[in-house]
C-alpha cells in the first residue's frame, strides 16, 4: 500500500504535497489572471526551481494551463471540482495503492501462499478505501475549507462562488 523509496515508506510524497499546495494557491487567488511561478513558489515557501518542476508536471497532466510572455503564468485548466486528490497523487506518484512486496513488484491473489491470503485481503480493502477517499476529495473541497478559515475581510468566499470555483 505504501510507496517504497530508498527504504522509506511514503504514502503522499513531498512533491505531491507541494503540487496540492500549488493548486490550492492558484485556486484561492481572487482573480482569474495567470500567476507567475515565482509568486507561487514564494507563497508556498518552496524553491523556485522545485516549484517550476512541479508546475510543469501539473501543466503536463492538464490540471494547470500556462501562458508565456508578459503577464504570463499559470492558472487552473479545469474546475477545482474536477481535480480530485487521486488525480494529483497519480500524476506525481503513479498508482500508489498497488499491493506489492516492497520492491515495486505487484503480487496477484493467485501468487499468494495461504498464509499471505488473509493479509492481502486486508490490504486490498485498505487500497480500495484509499482510492475512495482520494477520489472523493477535490480541490474545490480544499478551497472551501481554506476559505472558511480565512479572515472575513478577505471576502474570498463570495468571489470564489461567483467564479464557480467552490461550487459542488
Amino acid at each position: 500500500v505504501f510507496l517504497y523509496s530508498t527504504g522509506r515508506r511514503v504514502l503522499i510524497s513531498q512533491t505531491t504535497q507541494m503540487a496540492i499546495r500549488v493548486l490550492l494557491y492558484v485556486a484561492l487567488r481572487d482573480d482569474d489572471q495567470p500567476v507567475a511561478v515565482q509568486e507561487v513558489a514564494g507563497s508556498i515557501e518552496g524553491s523556485p526551481s522545485y516549484a517550476a518542476k512541479v508546475v510543469g508536471q501539473l501543466v503536463k497532466s492538464g490540471m494547470l494551463s500556462s501562458q508565456r510572455g508578459k503577464g504570463g503564468g499559470v492558472k487552473l485548466a479545469r474546475s477545482p471540482a474536477d481535480i480530485s486528490l487521486l488525480h494529483v497523487v497519480r500524476a506525481f506518484q503513479g498508482d500508489i495503492t498497488r499491493i506489492g512486496n516492497g520492491n515495486g513488484n505487484g503480487i496477484g491473489i493467485g501468487e499468494m501462499s495461504l498464509e499471505e491470503g488473509g493479509y492481502h485481503l486486508i490490504m486490498e480493502e485498505l487500497r480500495m478505501s484509499i482510492i475512495s477517499i482520494l477520489s472523493r476529495w477535490t480541490l474545490a473541497d480544499l478551497v472551501r475549507k481554506s476559505l472558511l478559515s480565512l479572515e472575513p475581510e478577505r471576502n474570498g468566499v463570495e468571489r470564489g462562488v461567483q467564479r464557480g470555483q467552490v461550487a459542488g
